[in-house]
């Protein structure tokens, strides 16, 4: 089953405090403004389903939405849901693959912190061996 591709204006979206990249150089933004405005987005961002207000929090997509942000001529973004509950390993293990695959990759901090939550996750799950069982995971 396809996903439904929405608009969703960027005053109602907002971004995922618990996603693994924390930092955005400017220079990554501005040129991700400039792909949107010249050829226009290439591929929807991926939001959780709307909170009480009617704000989408970003799953994956902030670069997107930093440049979006930016742009006078930009006011809404192609958007999918994420079939996931909001946060979670599952959740954090798509954002690092996806963020993975982007043009700018994580820092190191950033990724040993994801590594990190998802260890702790484990172990609040009860896990007997939550290294282990995030290695498994991670592959």
């Amino acid at each position: 089953m396809d996903k439904q591709i929405f608009k969703v204006d960027k005053e109602k979206l907002f971004p995922d405090d618990n996603q693994p990249r924390k930092y955005f150089s400017q220079d990554a933004v501005y040129k991700k403004l400039q792909q949107l405005e010249n050829s226009g987005q290439k591929s929807p961002i991926t939001v959780y389903p709307p909170d009480e207000q009617g704000r989408y929090k970003i799953h994956d997509g902030e670069l997107r939405y930093r440049a979006a942000c930016m742009s006078d001529t930009i006011n809404t973004l192609d958007a999918v849901l994420y079939s996931c509950d909001s946060g979670g390993i599952e959740s954090l293990v798509s954002q690092l693959l996806h963020n993975d695959d982007g043009s700018e990759p994580l820092s190191v901090l950033e990724r040993a912190k994801a590594y990190e939550k998802i260890i702790v996750d484990f172990v609040e799950q009860g896990s007997d061996k939550p290294s282990s069982d995030a290695a498994a995971l991670l592959g």
